[in-house]
């Protein structure tokens, strides 16, 4: 078994950049947002709710995306700070040694 397919089997996180997000779910349609439009920078659930409706068409709750932020949080594909009462998230980018110390 090659050491990649071990870390997935022990459930590590890999490098997320690599896996095409599959654009028929609604995770897919946020990751993708993520990784185009906020790749570079720090955003926030609002944010991101206001770019899925202006690309996607679709009316989304905030409630729904800080849902999806918070389990993108969770498997380790975005990070989030507390600045006053909201969260700010940025994304999380592992070179491959990282990826092998884990």
């Amino acid at each position: 078994m090659k050491a990649v397919d071990m870390l997935e089997v022990m459930d590590v996180p890999l490098e997320h950049a690599h896996r095409q997000p599959d654009m028929g779910t609604f995770l897919g349609k946020v990751m993708t947002l993520l990784e185009t439009t906020f790749a570079a920078g720090d955003f926030s659930s609002s944010d991101v709710a206001r770019e899925f409706e202006e690309k996607y068409g679709q009316p989304v709750k905030l409630s729904t995306i800080s849902t999806y932020l918070a389990r993108l949080t969770d498997k380790q594909y975005i990070k989030r700070e507390r600045f006053g009462n909201s969260w700010v998230y940025h994304r999380v980018y592992m070179k491959p040694p990282q990826m092998a110390e884990r």
